[in-house]
Protein backbone atom coordinates (compact mmCIF):
# COMPACT_ATOMS: atom_id res chain seq x y z
CA UNK A 1 0.00 0.00 0.00
CA UNK A 2 1.59 3.57 -1.11
CA UNK A 3 1.69 5.95 2.23
CA UNK A 4 -1.08 9.11 1.72
CA UNK A 5 0.49 12.28 1.40
CA UNK A 6 -1.19 15.71 2.55
CA UNK A 7 0.00 18.37 0.20
CA UNK A 8 -1.03 21.10 -2.18
CA UNK A 9 -1.18 20.16 -5.60
CA UNK A 10 1.66 21.62 -8.09
CA UNK A 11 -1.72 23.77 -9.26
CA UNK A 12 -0.50 25.79 -6.16
CA UNK A 13 3.19 26.00 -6.74
CA UNK A 14 4.56 29.67 -7.10
CA UNK A 15 5.37 30.86 -10.19
CA UNK A 16 8.96 30.32 -9.13
CA UNK A 17 8.32 26.93 -8.64
CA UNK A 18 7.55 25.87 -12.09
CA UNK A 19 10.96 27.39 -12.98
CA UNK A 20 12.97 25.40 -10.04
CA UNK A 21 14.74 22.50 -10.99
CA UNK A 22 13.92 19.28 -8.31
CA UNK A 23 16.76 18.85 -7.15
CA UNK A 24 18.39 17.72 -3.55
CA UNK A 25 20.49 20.56 -2.05
CA UNK A 26 23.94 20.43 -0.91
CA UNK A 27 23.81 19.04 3.41
CA UNK A 28 25.87 20.12 6.01
CA UNK A 29 25.86 19.13 9.28
CA UNK A 30 27.33 20.34 12.70
CA UNK A 31 26.88 19.61 16.39
CA UNK A 32 24.12 22.85 17.68
CA UNK A 33 25.24 23.84 21.27
CA UNK A 34 28.37 21.01 21.16
CA UNK A 35 29.36 20.31 24.50
CA UNK A 36 30.97 17.21 26.55
CA UNK A 37 28.38 14.23 25.27
CA UNK A 38 28.02 11.03 27.40
CA UNK A 39 25.70 8.13 26.50
CA UNK A 40 22.84 9.83 28.47
CA UNK A 41 23.00 13.44 26.50
CA UNK A 42 20.94 14.75 23.78
CA UNK A 43 22.82 15.28 20.81
CA UNK A 44 21.62 17.64 18.35
CA UNK A 45 22.64 18.14 15.09
CA UNK A 46 21.99 21.58 12.99
CA UNK A 47 21.26 20.64 8.79
CA UNK A 48 21.72 23.24 6.53
CA UNK A 49 20.74 22.56 2.89
CA UNK A 50 21.93 25.13 0.70
CA UNK A 51 21.37 26.07 -2.93
CA UNK A 52 25.09 25.71 -4.92
CA UNK A 53 23.55 26.08 -8.16
CA UNK A 54 23.41 28.38 -10.30
CA UNK A 55 19.73 28.37 -10.73
CA UNK A 56 16.43 27.83 -8.11
CA UNK A 57 16.03 24.64 -6.84
CA UNK A 58 12.99 22.69 -5.57
CA UNK A 59 12.71 19.86 -2.72
CA UNK A 60 9.94 18.53 -0.39
CA UNK A 61 10.12 19.49 2.95
CA UNK A 62 8.10 17.23 5.80
CA UNK A 63 7.14 18.38 9.11
CA UNK A 64 8.30 15.14 10.71
CA UNK A 65 11.95 15.36 9.37
CA UNK A 66 11.93 11.39 9.89
CA UNK A 67 10.68 11.02 6.57
CA UNK A 68 13.20 13.38 5.17
CA UNK A 69 16.48 12.31 6.93
CA UNK A 70 18.12 8.73 7.41
CA UNK A 71 21.11 8.97 9.69
CA UNK A 72 24.28 6.72 9.06
CA UNK A 73 25.82 6.27 12.14
CA UNK A 74 29.10 3.75 13.07
CA UNK A 75 32.53 3.54 15.16
CA UNK A 76 35.34 4.58 13.77
CA UNK A 77 36.22 0.34 13.73
CA UNK A 78 33.12 0.65 10.85
CA UNK A 79 30.44 -1.04 13.48
CA UNK A 80 26.77 0.24 12.59
CA UNK A 81 24.30 1.85 14.67
CA UNK A 82 21.04 0.47 14.80
CA UNK A 83 17.92 2.64 14.55
CA UNK A 84 16.28 3.82 16.76
CA UNK A 85 12.39 2.33 17.71
CA UNK A 86 10.84 6.12 16.61
CA UNK A 87 12.36 5.94 13.64
CA UNK A 88 11.72 2.33 12.17
CA UNK A 89 7.51 2.81 13.72
CA UNK A 90 7.56 6.18 12.14
CA UNK A 91 8.31 4.89 8.82
CA UNK A 92 6.12 1.80 8.81
CA UNK A 93 2.83 3.32 9.70
CA UNK A 94 1.21 4.37 7.02
CA UNK A 95 -0.56 7.21 7.71
CA UNK A 96 -0.59 10.65 6.07
CA UNK A 97 1.85 13.60 7.20
CA UNK A 98 2.02 16.92 6.17
CA UNK A 99 4.88 18.36 4.37
CA UNK A 100 5.79 22.23 2.00
CA UNK A 101 7.40 22.63 -0.70
CA UNK A 102 11.08 24.55 -0.37
CA UNK A 103 12.31 26.81 -3.15
CA UNK A 104 16.04 27.41 -3.01
CA UNK A 105 17.43 30.55 -4.74
CA UNK A 106 21.35 30.43 -6.05
CA UNK A 107 23.32 31.00 -2.47
CA UNK A 108 20.35 30.32 -0.50
CA UNK A 109 19.77 28.04 2.77
CA UNK A 110 17.12 26.12 4.67
CA UNK A 111 18.01 24.94 8.40
CA UNK A 112 16.86 23.06 10.52
CA UNK A 113 17.68 20.62 13.87
CA UNK A 114 17.12 17.10 14.36
CA UNK A 115 18.22 15.35 17.77
CA UNK A 116 20.16 12.36 16.96
CA UNK A 117 18.73 9.51 18.87
CA UNK A 118 14.92 9.86 17.20
CA UNK A 119 17.32 8.14 14.30
CA UNK A 120 19.90 6.17 15.30
CA UNK A 121 21.12 4.18 18.94
CA UNK A 122 24.07 5.59 20.64
CA UNK A 123 24.28 4.45 23.79
CA UNK A 124 28.12 3.51 24.30
CA UNK A 125 30.96 4.95 24.97
CA UNK A 126 33.36 5.49 21.86
CA UNK A 127 33.96 7.67 18.92
CA UNK A 128 31.68 7.87 15.75
CA UNK A 129 31.27 8.93 12.78
CA UNK A 130 27.82 10.57 11.97
CA UNK A 131 26.59 11.39 8.13
CA UNK A 132 23.06 12.70 7.11
CA UNK A 133 21.02 11.44 4.00
CA UNK A 134 18.22 13.93 2.99
CA UNK A 135 15.67 13.26 0.17
CA UNK A 136 14.01 15.71 -1.39
CA UNK A 137 11.37 13.59 -2.77
CA UNK A 138 10.40 11.59 0.89
CA UNK A 139 11.07 8.45 -0.67
CA UNK A 140 13.80 6.95 1.31
CA UNK A 141 13.22 3.30 -0.74
CA UNK A 142 13.67 4.60 -4.15
CA UNK A 143 14.63 8.36 -4.20
CA UNK A 144 18.42 9.46 -4.57
CA UNK A 145 19.88 11.23 -1.54
CA UNK A 146 22.05 13.72 -1.07
CA UNK A 147 25.16 12.77 1.67
CA UNK A 148 26.35 15.36 4.54
CA UNK A 149 29.89 16.10 5.11
CA UNK A 150 31.10 13.25 7.84
CA UNK A 151 30.39 14.49 11.30
CA UNK A 152 32.54 13.24 14.30
CA UNK A 153 31.16 12.39 17.66
CA UNK A 154 33.14 11.51 20.70
CA UNK A 155 30.72 9.62 23.28
CA UNK A 156 32.37 10.44 27.05
CA UNK A 157 31.55 7.71 30.07
CA UNK A 158 28.50 8.35 31.91
CA UNK A 159 29.53 8.51 35.31
CA UNK A 160 31.95 11.63 34.56
CA UNK A 161 31.72 14.01 37.39
CA UNK A 162 30.42 17.67 37.09
CA UNK A 163 34.37 18.61 38.21
CA UNK A 164 35.92 16.36 35.29
CA UNK A 165 33.17 17.80 32.28
CA UNK A 166 34.33 21.45 33.61
CA UNK A 167 38.49 20.40 33.58
CA UNK A 168 37.92 18.83 29.76
CA UNK A 169 36.31 21.86 28.84
CA UNK A 170 39.19 23.74 30.52
CA UNK A 171 41.72 22.00 28.13
CA UNK A 172 40.25 22.86 25.40
CA UNK A 173 41.12 26.11 25.95
CA UNK A 174 44.54 25.79 28.63
CA UNK A 175 47.52 24.62 27.17
CA UNK A 176 47.71 20.65 28.16
CA UNK A 177 48.69 19.14 31.19
CA UNK A 178 50.85 16.81 28.85
CA UNK A 179 52.75 20.02 27.05
CA UNK A 180 53.39 21.43 30.51
CA UNK A 181 55.03 17.97 31.63
CA UNK A 182 57.03 17.67 28.55
CA UNK A 183 61.07 18.57 29.65
CA UNK A 184 63.98 18.86 27.69
CA UNK A 185 65.53 15.50 28.14
CA UNK A 186 68.21 14.29 25.41
CA UNK A 187 66.99 11.80 22.98
CA UNK A 188 68.63 9.02 24.64
CA UNK A 189 66.60 10.30 27.56
CA UNK A 190 63.09 10.26 25.76
CA UNK A 191 63.29 7.28 24.43
CA UNK A 192 64.08 5.48 27.56
CA UNK A 193 61.61 7.30 29.76
CA UNK A 194 59.36 5.94 26.81
CA UNK A 195 60.50 2.41 27.16
CA UNK A 196 59.73 2.34 30.68
CA UNK A 197 56.79 3.65 30.88
CA UNK A 198 55.81 0.67 28.41
CA UNK A 199 57.44 -1.48 30.48
CA UNK A 200 55.32 0.07 34.14
CA UNK A 201 52.02 0.70 32.06
CA UNK A 202 52.04 4.14 32.63
CA UNK A 203 49.78 4.85 29.42
CA UNK A 204 49.81 8.89 29.96
CA UNK A 205 53.86 9.21 30.66
CA UNK A 206 53.88 6.61 27.29
CA UNK A 207 52.37 8.99 24.80
CA UNK A 208 54.06 12.05 26.65
CA UNK A 209 56.92 12.62 24.36
CA UNK A 210 54.87 10.50 21.31
CA UNK A 211 54.20 12.42 17.79
CA UNK A 212 51.05 11.12 17.51
CA UNK A 213 50.15 12.80 14.08
CA UNK A 214 53.56 11.75 12.82
CA UNK A 215 53.01 8.53 13.39
CA UNK A 216 49.32 8.27 12.13
CA UNK A 217 50.40 10.25 8.92
CA UNK A 218 53.08 7.16 7.92
CA UNK A 219 50.18 5.86 5.85
CA UNK A 220 48.58 7.06 3.16
CA UNK A 221 44.92 6.20 3.47
CA UNK A 222 44.72 7.69 6.53
CA UNK A 223 47.07 11.14 5.75
CA UNK A 224 44.83 11.82 3.22
CA UNK A 225 41.18 10.88 5.35
CA UNK A 226 43.26 13.75 8.12
CA UNK A 227 44.64 16.23 5.70
CA UNK A 228 40.91 16.52 4.27
CA UNK A 229 39.46 17.28 7.56
CA UNK A 230 38.61 19.96 10.09
CA UNK A 231 40.25 20.24 13.27
CA UNK A 232 37.28 18.37 15.43
CA UNK A 233 37.60 15.86 12.28
CA UNK A 234 41.65 15.34 13.12
CA UNK A 235 41.08 15.48 17.15
CA UNK A 236 38.82 12.45 16.47
CA UNK A 237 40.86 10.34 14.37
CA UNK A 238 44.01 11.10 16.73
CA UNK A 239 42.16 10.23 19.91
CA UNK A 240 41.03 6.82 18.30
CA UNK A 241 44.16 5.66 16.93
CA UNK A 242 45.63 6.68 20.41
CA UNK A 243 43.31 4.21 21.84
CA UNK A 244 43.93 1.93 19.11
CA UNK A 245 47.46 2.00 20.02
CA UNK A 246 46.85 1.68 24.26
CA UNK A 247 44.74 -1.46 22.97
CA UNK A 248 46.96 -3.16 20.66
CA UNK A 249 45.28 -2.47 17.34
CA UNK A 250 47.72 -0.27 15.61
CA UNK A 251 51.25 -0.20 16.19
CA UNK A 252 51.83 -3.84 17.51
CA UNK A 253 55.63 -3.56 17.46
CA UNK A 254 55.86 -0.31 18.97
CA UNK A 255 53.72 -1.37 22.23
CA UNK A 256 55.47 -4.74 22.44
CA UNK A 257 56.56 -4.50 26.21
CA UNK A 258 60.06 -5.68 26.89
CA UNK A 259 61.52 -8.02 29.76
CA UNK A 260 65.04 -5.52 29.40
CA UNK A 261 66.78 -3.32 27.06
CA UNK A 262 69.66 -1.47 26.36
CA UNK A 263 70.31 1.89 24.16
CA UNK A 264 73.65 1.06 21.48
CA UNK A 265 73.23 4.24 19.47
CA UNK A 266 71.94 7.75 19.64
CA UNK A 267 72.95 9.77 16.66
CA UNK A 268 72.01 13.76 16.53
CA UNK A 269 71.47 16.81 14.34
CA UNK A 270 70.04 19.89 16.00
CA UNK A 271 66.82 19.28 15.21
CA UNK A 272 66.65 15.19 14.43
CA UNK A 273 67.94 12.23 16.44
CA UNK A 274 67.54 8.34 15.96
CA UNK A 275 68.58 6.43 18.97
CA UNK A 276 69.27 2.29 18.40
CA UNK A 277 67.75 0.00 21.06
CA UNK A 278 68.14 -3.52 21.21
CA UNK A 279 65.23 -4.90 23.32
CA UNK A 280 65.16 -8.60 25.05
CA UNK A 281 61.96 -10.45 25.11
CA UNK A 282 61.86 -13.47 27.26
CA UNK A 283 59.43 -16.38 26.26
CA UNK A 284 59.32 -20.06 27.55
CA UNK A 285 62.27 -21.34 26.49
CA UNK A 286 64.42 -18.52 24.91
CA UNK A 287 64.92 -14.78 24.33
CA UNK A 288 63.90 -12.97 21.45
CA UNK A 289 65.99 -10.09 20.58
CA UNK A 290 65.18 -6.76 18.35
CA UNK A 291 66.32 -3.81 17.08
CA UNK A 292 64.31 -0.93 17.32
CA UNK A 293 65.27 2.35 15.72
CA UNK A 294 63.24 5.54 17.54
CA UNK A 295 63.37 9.08 15.18
CA UNK A 296 62.82 12.19 16.55
CA UNK A 297 62.53 15.22 16.06
CA UNK A 298 63.14 18.27 18.46
CA UNK A 299 60.64 21.52 18.38
CA UNK A 300 60.28 23.79 21.11
CA UNK A 301 63.55 22.67 22.73
CA UNK A 302 61.58 19.14 23.25
CA UNK A 303 62.30 15.88 21.74
CA UNK A 304 59.51 13.78 20.63
CA UNK A 305 59.72 10.17 18.62
CA UNK A 306 57.56 10.48 15.33
CA UNK A 307 58.45 7.44 13.91
CA UNK A 308 60.24 3.77 14.49
CA UNK A 309 61.49 0.51 12.32
CA UNK A 310 61.83 -2.47 13.89
CA UNK A 311 64.36 -5.70 12.99
CA UNK A 312 64.50 -8.97 14.00
CA UNK A 313 67.90 -10.08 15.35
CA UNK A 314 67.36 -13.63 16.17
CA UNK A 315 67.27 -15.76 19.78
CA UNK A 316 69.08 -16.66 22.34
CA UNK A 317 68.30 -19.55 24.55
Amino acid sequence: MKRVILSATLLFWSASALFAQIINPDVNIRFYNKKIYTPDSAVEILVELENKTENPIAFLSADNKIYNIKVKAATLQGVLCEPSDLYLKTMAIQEPYQYKEIILQPNESYSFRIVLADYVVINQADSYKIEVLFFGQLSQNSGEAAVSNPLFLNIGEAESTQEEILTAAEETVQPSSAAARRSAMEPDRVVAFTIDALMNKKNDDFFLYIDLESLYLKNAERKDLYMKGSEEVRNALLNEYRRKITEGNAEREFVLIPNRYEISLTTYTATNAQVTVIEFFDRVTFTEKKEYKYRLEKKDSVWRIKDYAVRNLGIEK
